[in-house]
């Protein structure tokens, strides 16, 4: 996590030179996409642990995991179900500082 947060604040030149912006002169989007999906794979570990212990018999625990894994809205205002894919962002949201 703290690499991805030092390549979402490093200055890109090809941010500002957009002829660069294929190049990746300074290879931050190649580091960042690397850095991002180990992230990703980590926190996937994570949910897929806590669902298994959420199956009948097992020791239950009270956090914030818990609460997006078992949260139902109504249809009008919100889906039924948060996504898999929703869920992880919303993990990385709240782990940064």
């Amino acid at each position: 996590m703290n690499n991805v947060m030092k390549w979402a604040g490093t200055p890109n030149v090809a941010e500002f030179i957009t002829f660069f912006k294929w190049l990746d002169p300074q290879g931050i989007m190649k580091n960042m996409v690397q850095d991002m999906g180990q992230t990703m794979k980590i926190v996937e570990k994570f949910v897929k642990e806590r669902t298994e212990e959420r199956k009948p018999g097992r020791k239950k625990t009270n956090d914030s995991l818990d609460a997006l894994l078992k949260h139902e809205g109504d249809e009008k205002d919100r889906p039924d179900v948060i996504s898999d894919q929703n869920r992880l962002i919303i993990i990385l949201v709240n782990t940064m500082p």
